[in-house]
């Protein structure tokens, strides 16, 4: 299995998630990996402008801990690696062991008091959904 490699560059999470969009449709129907909350999670931020927003923004918009969102989203990732069965994902400087959000969102640090992180979904992901028409 690949490792990939995830490292802060310039603020930014930098780790090559090579999962293409045809990938991304047949994952977006596999109930085993997108379950409904985890479709509903991404929702929240497929709808905000650039599909991005901090957890905390999502927490407080929606009432919810912020901490939820991340929980739900690196379980999403940890489903995706499992069920795509080729990759696992390192972090390596201050980036948590286990960090596996990357490979649903891309994530920098925005300059706001205080710092945060800001996700994005990945590209390739907005693409299939726009594709399926799923939201």
């Amino acid at each position: 299995m690949i490792e990939k490699i995830c490292e802060i560059i310039n603020g930014e999470y930098c780790c090559d998630i090579d999962i293409t969009v045809e990938e991304w449709k047949q994952l977006l129907v596999n109930p085993k990996v997108f379950d409904d909350k985890s479709k509903e999670t991404i929702k929240k931020w497929y709808i905000e402008p650039r599909y991005s927003a901090t957890c905390s923004y999502i927490g407080k918009k929606y009432n919810e801990n912020s901490m939820s969102a991340n929980g739900i989203i690196n379980g999403l990732a940890g489903r995706v690696i499992k069920e795509l069965g080729r990759f696992v994902v390192k972090g390596v400087g201050g980036i948590a062991e286990g960090t596996r959000f990357i490979v649903v969102m891309k994530s920098k640090q925005i300059n706001t008091k205080p710092k945060t992180w800001e996700w994005t979904i990945r590209e390739e992901l907005v693409e299939a959904i726009e594709e399926m028409n799923i939201f």
